[in-house]
């Protein structure tokens, strides 16, 4: 509902008004608000967790994303969540609430958390694999120490890996 200033109708946050000598004011579109007084639909801004789609309608930002205020503006924008963590929710507001870290024996790859298969160990949030001819028991290894000598051979005193005799 407009206020009045000096005879005229002041739109109230969350509406504006383009068109002089109107009476009314429209509302900013679902999810957005505007400040006291907004005089264009491109005043109306997203609500934290939601951006502007082609449409010009503000929707959650996706999953794998999350809220990022914008300097110096009243809006922000939804951001990738950075690399080695899953985006867990839509609409995340923060990169807290939207973005974990992969749990332990996973790592991240190609925008997913991956368990890192036998024969690796996660080393900065990426599966390494183990240098030849050693692999892991498990899959999800944690360390390079988890790498151990494969079937068939067995571990010398020095570390290295000796094949078993036949028989």
């Amino acid at each position: 509902a407009p206020s009045l200033e000096e005879g005229c109708a002041l739109c109230v946050p969350g509406e504006f008004q383009a068109e002089p000598g109107r009476d009314t004011c429209n509302l900013c579109p679902e999810h957005s608000s505007s400040l006291a007084g907004a005089a264009t639909h491109s005043a109306c801004v997203c609500d934290p967790g939601f951006e502007a789609a082609v449409s010009g309608e503000c929707v959650p930002c996706a999953q794998g994303t999350y809220w990022l205020e914008a300097v110096d503006e009243l809006a922000g924008t939804c951001v990738r969540c950075p690399s080695g963590t899953v985006g867990v929710r839509e609409g995340a507001t923060s990169l807290n609430m939207g973005c974990e870290r992969c749990p332990q024996g996973f790592a991240w790859s190609e925008g997913e958390c991956v368990l890192c298969p036998r024969g690796t160990y996660v080393k900065n949030s990426e599966c390494v694999e183990c240098a030849a001819p050693l692999t892991t028991r498990d899959p999800g290894s944690l360390t390079a120490q988890d790498c151990v000598c494969t079937e068939g051979m067995f571990e010398l005193l020095n570390g290295a890996c000796q094949s078993c005799l036949e028989g």
